[in-house]
């Protein structure tokens, strides 16, 4: 195994833990800018909609599974780092990612609701009972 001396930005990123830990979490964020990158090119697109719905939903479930320290990544050295202060501190960066993810569906839901229901009133409706009214209501598929 190469020492960390020799390991590219990519490698570390795989191997160590706060590494793949840290990725994971950013890999929610570029799913939730790529969300309001297609929002702001097309602002009544129920596909974005969902995607921002869905995002924030892993987003939540994420947290919780990391209040309980639950290994989300599947790596051995987990134990020892949810006792770091980069492991405490990761949980800025999940609540910001909440927020602004939430934020996001909540501007976009209004938006896109309000154009379909100008249009087509009655499609309201069914994705209000499909999506919820809330970032937090459940997806009823």
């Amino acid at each position: 195994m190469q020492t960390i001396n020799e390991m590219t930005e990519s490698q570390l990123r795989k191997e160590t833990v706060k590494g793949r830990y840290i990725s994971f979490i950013m890999s929610h964020n570029f799913i939730k800018d790529i969300a309001i990158s297609l929002a702001r090119i097309q602002n009544n697109n129920l596909a974005t909609l969902y995607l921002l719905k869905y995002c924030f939903a892993e987003i939540s479930a994420l947290k919780n599974l990391l209040i309980n320290r639950v290994n989300v990544i599947n790596h051995g050295e987990w134990g020892a780092f949810v006792q770091t202060p980069e492991f405490a501190n990761s949980f800025k960066i999940i609540d910001n990612l909440i927020a602004t993810t939430q934020k996001a569906f909540e501007t976009y839901y209004s938006t896109v609701i309000n154009l379909i229901a100008q249009q087509y009133p009655q499609a309201v409706q069914g994705i209000t009972s499909n999506l919820g009214n809330g970032p937090l209501a459940k997806i009823s598929p």
